[in-house]
């Protein structure tokens, strides 16, 4: 939720909200608002380094820099005490089930706090930017093993398009996905056995602790999707799982779509438009959801890539067709307030887009509404017909078919 604020230019309130968040600090630095859960103070971190990387207000982060440094501390010290005993993933209770486990939700979320910080602190306090940085590539590391650890003890799983995935647990030291029972234990959650995958690695699709591309999130992606999901949604709790920015990394639109829309059209309320947390109509207009929701659609506009923004990234062909018209008006971004303005008449697609900060590429995905690939006549960019995108070399664009 706090993301999205940020990206519909609400930074003050966006960082009051991270305020309260830190407000509840213990005298440790660690954070924690609901039930007992352990796994708020990394995505709180988070949060406020993803703050200051779109609004770019240092007074904000200088005034909370306190509160910061001592979250990051306990952040290291908890760092460090896995180093000594659970190869470096740090142990804890991050959903309702009473997991006390190295699961990897967890770590993706203190990692995205050490690695975000790292990064936004560089001008304010360089010393504990570069102890958090030097973390952060030591955690990528841990991460990349305890991964590898669950793929060597899962038993492989065959699917549906002829390949093999090992059957991936949510954390390292079980025989694969728990939902089997290979280890026994009562795995039965919100509607579901498969409930725990929640708390598995899809969450690290948010992080650049691996590529996208890497093998290892290759079989993340396989592991949890095609056995587990129906119509490429989760069988309980969907806005939980992070396949959906994977698969716009990935190019993979299509897939991302499939997503998008299952999950929502199933849990959607019809009245109010407000979302259920179940399937099953258990938790009325939750918040959580919605913000999830929010977020796809805003990763579907505009999406930060290495060294740049894509826009469109996951918008259906068909918002390209003949007489469609897309507007984009202030969009707060990584490099700026976002303008796009385009309309599709005879065959052409025409407009401009602009990013505040200059100093990145920008792209824009203008797929053919009928699957055409190799324009007739480009203006304004370069344009790869693989990806369907527009690398722009000045503001006003066209294509035609």
């Amino acid at each position: 939720m706090i993301l999205f604020l940020d990206a519909m230019g609400q930074h003050e309130t966006a960082g009051r909200c991270i305020e309260w968040f830190l407000s509840r600090q213990d005298d440790r630095g660690y954070i924690n608002s609901y039930g007992d859960y352990e796994s708020e103070t990394g995505p709180v971190l988070w949060c406020a380094a993803e703050h200051y990387r779109i609004s770019r207000d240092e007074a904000w982060l200088r005034k909370n820099l306190p509160a910061l440094t001592k979250s990051a501390r306990f952040l290291l010290s908890q760092r460090n005490a896995a180093k000594a005993k659970s190869g470096g993933l740090v142990a804890g209770k991050c959903s309702d089930p009473k997991d006390d486990t190295c699961a990897f939700f967890l770590n993706a979320g203190i990692y995205l706090g050490i690695a975000g910080l790292a990064e936004a602190l560089q001008e304010v306090d360089p010393a504990l930017a570069a102890e958090l940085a030097a973390d952060a590539r030591g955690y990528r590391d841990d991460i990349r093993k305890g991964l590898e650890q669950s793929a060597m003890e899962s038993p492989l799983v065959p699917l549906l398009d002829g390949s093999w995935t090992p059957a991936l647990g949510p954390w390292p030291g079980t025989n694969g996905n728990v939902a089997y029972h290979a280890d026994g234990g009562e795995w039965f959650s919100h509607g579901t056995i498969f409930g725990r995958l929640d708390s598995g690695a899809m969450a690290l699709f948010l992080t650049d602790a691996l590529p996208v591309e890497d093998t290892l999130m290759e079989l993340v992606l396989k592991s949890h999707q095609h056995p587990h999901f129906r119509e490429n949604a989760g069988l309980s709790q969907p806005y939980y799982f992070r396949h959906d920015i994977a698969h716009l990394r990935r190019g993979e639109t299509k897939l991302f779509l499939k997503c998008f829309y299952n999950q929502f059209v199933s849990l959607q309320d019809r009245q109010s438009y407000t979302f259920w947390e179940h399937y099953f109509h258990v938790t009325s207009h939750k918040t959580h959801e919605e913000g999830w929701f929010l977020m796809q659609c805003r990763w579907m506009l505009a999406l930060e890539e290495r060294g740049g923004l894509t826009l469109l990234k996951g918008v259906p062909r068909r918002w390209l067709a003949e007489g469609k018209e897309i507007e984009i008006h202030g969009l707060a971004t990584r490099f700026g307030k976002t303008e796009l303005t385009l309309k599709c008449r005879n065959g052409c697609v025409a407009g401009a887009a602009s990013v505040e900060r200059p100093g990145c590429f920008l792209r824009i995905r203008l797929p053919h509404p009928q699957g055409a690939r190799v324009p007739a006549e480009v203006q304004g960019g370069s344009y790869d017909p693989s990806a369907e995108t527009l690398t722009l070399t000045q503001r006003d664009f066209s294509v035609r078919w």
